[in-house]
């Protein structure tokens, strides 16, 4: 979970907290890669802690909502992008919501990076998964050769199938030498969230960048962790349907299991979008 790397170790002594008046102070031993990072940031500007300014206006509610705002949110730092990164993210997102469908909130997951086992919780997940929406909603251009691509080519749904499908024969192959039996597993199911939260497939079959942005993807997983095989196609299908649809879905059901289960639909949409309106037949 650790290593005995001198850098890390030494790394290690340092205080984790530090007062406002020493953060330049820290900021002036990093690496000039470090630096170049936080400089895509925006928070460095020369080398110098470049705080963000805030005035009253910009704490308006039109400010913080605007689309301005949204796009902000949503941009992506300047940086290398890569297919090789790309399946590192996969393979980082799917390994923790793997560990998390079994119960284990946090988990030493193995590092092909660096041979290590490191622990992971939910930001990991959170991290990796949002990566991958950010380069597939983005567009964003590929920096160095891949196995399907080349420099210059963009990240697209199909090349996000391509690896997710990659991914999969790489999961059976491993559990069929492990005398797994693929079927049994929650791996299909977690593909299958993580496609989903990505990637859109319209009525035409046509595969765009989902349009729906999920603040806390962790909560796509608490939303199903708990429930029946039975009842999970129904909440995917609830948290990435509309929500007009789910509330009359709810008002027509007529006997007790089908409004039980159009009941959890709907509160699971709302779970994940921090919905806090009551539907106005709230009785399931």
């Amino acid at each position: 979970m650790a290593t005995i790397a001198p850098a890390y170790v030494e790394a290690g002594r340092e205080p984790l907290v530090t007062g406002v008046e020493d953060l330049q102070r820290v900021v002036d031993k990093l690496r000039d890669d470090e630096k170049k990072r936080l400089e895509d940031l925006g928070l460095l500007k020369g080398g110098r802690i470049a705080p963000m300014e805030l005035a009253e206006p910009d704490l308006s509610v039109d400010r913080l909502f605007s689309e301005e705002a949204r796009q902000k949110l949503l941009a992506r730092p300047n940086g290398p992008t890569t297919e090789d990164g790309l399946r590192y993210a996969m393979y980082m997102s799917t390994e923790f919501m793997y560990q998390q469908l079994l119960g284990n909130n946090a988990a030493a997951i193995y590092d092909p990076r660096t041979g290590l086992r490191f622990m992971n919780d939910l930001a990991t997940y959170e991290i990796f998964w949002h990566f991958l929406y950010l380069t597939v909603f983005h567009k964003v251009e590929l920096t160095a050769d891949g196995k399907y691509t080349k420099a210059g080519d963009h990240v697209t749904p199909e090349l996000f199938l391509k690896l997710l499908d990659e991914r999969r024969e790489t999961v059976k192959e491993l559990f069929a030498k492990l005398g797994t039996n693929y079927t049994r597993t929650n791996a299909e199911l977690v593909l299958t969230i993580l496609k989903r939260q990505v990637v859109e497939t319209r009525p035409d079959g046509k595969v765009v960048p989902q349009p729906r942005w999920i603040k806390y993807g962790s909560r796509v997983l608490l939303s199903i962790i708990e429930e029946p095989d039975a009842d999970r196609t129904a909440i995917l299908d609830g948290i990435f349907g509309n929500r007009e649809d789910l509330v009359a879905g709810l008002q027509q059901a007529h006997d007790p299991p089908s409004r039980q289960l159009a009941g959890k639909v709907l509160r699971a949409h709302d779970f994940v979008y921090d919905v806090r309106d009551e539907p106005a037949d709230s009785a399931a």
